[in-house]
């Protein structure tokens, strides 16, 4: 008895450092194949805008377990809604949550969106160096619309989504690289000209699509705001995750050379980027 009681003790002895440091907290990533946001494939593979946000915290988070899941874009609406213990590293942020969720503080910020279309129609459409007014050609019959699937646009969203040819969208349900499947169908003459941000045409041209340019859009000409999106669905989980995130957001990351180099990769080129990120994610005045 004496002897079992010892094994016991000298089992638990050598258990307890273990079990000390095994993760409190299990984070399930949710990302998409959908570059330039996130890159599977190809010489850019884990190179994508957010991959390296996701990168920087996992590398700054300590005593967490992470996952990383690659699911299509609809799915992940959906495990948010129903409150999977799940977050998103590459959102719109909305200084409010939603009924599906809760947002981190800012993490990154993204180009204004922009027409992206070829070449001949750019010159059809005879705006010069003037930003084009969507909601005029999105009344226009004459042109064919077409976006991902999940595709939202921030405040741009409530405008368009009412006009014809956002009602008369072609989608791209593909579910490997949907972003990119949107540039095959505008060189097919599927459809004529799609709304994303500009770093989308830098992928497309960096993919071989190289008859395609962009124009601004008279309606949506500011820097939009990226955060880390969290089920609200799972309030337990996403306060005890977004504490741990924004943590390292705030001290770690946002403002590491590693990270804006990074992003430089993708945003530099863009007039005032730097401005905007100095002023929209490290909030200096």
């Amino acid at each position: 008895m004496r002897f079992l009681t010892l094994l016991f003790l000298i089992t638990l002895f050598i258990s307890l450092p273990s079990m000390a440091t095994q993760p409190k907290l299990n984070i399930t990533w949710l990302v998409s194949d959908t570059p330039p946001f996130h890159i599977s494939q190809g010489s850019l593979a884990g190179n994508g805008i957010c991959d390296g946000l996701v990168e920087h915290l996992q590398s700054n988070i300590k005593n967490v377990h992470f996952e990383t899941h690659v699911v299509p874009q609809t799915r992940i609406g959906k495990m948010l809604a129903t409150g999977d213990s799940v977050c998103f590293p590459c959102m719109i942020h909305n200084a409010q949550p939603s009924d599906r969720v809760i947002y981190s503080e800012p993490a990154l910020i993204f180009p204004p969106f922009v027409l992206i279309t070829t070449k001949e129609l750019a010159q059809k459409l005879n705006v010069g160096d003037s930003p084009i007014d969507i909601v005029e050609l999105m009344n226009n019959p004459q042109w064919k619309f077409g976006k991902e699937a999940a595709r939202r646009y921030g405040e741009l969203h409530s405008i368009i989504s009412p006009l014809p040819a956002f009602r008369n969208a072609i989608f791209s349900h593909n579910s490997n690289e949907s972003t990119t499947a949107i540039a095959e169908l505008m060189s097919r003459g599927r459809i004529d000209y799609t709304i994303d941000y500009p770093t989308t045409l830098q992928l497309f041209k960096k993919r071989g699509y190289n008859n395609l340019t962009y124009i601004p859009i008279k309606q949506a000409e500011q820097f939009i705001v990226g955060a880390v999106g969290c089920s609200a669905q799972n309030p337990e989980f996403s306060t005890e995750a977004l504490k741990v995130i924004n943590e390292a957001l705030k001290t770690k990351v946002i403002n590491s050379e590693s990270y804006q180099k990074h992003l430089d990769f993708w945003m530099s080129e863009y007039p005032n980027y730097q401005y905007w990120y100095d002023k929209k994610v490290l909030g200096e005045k």
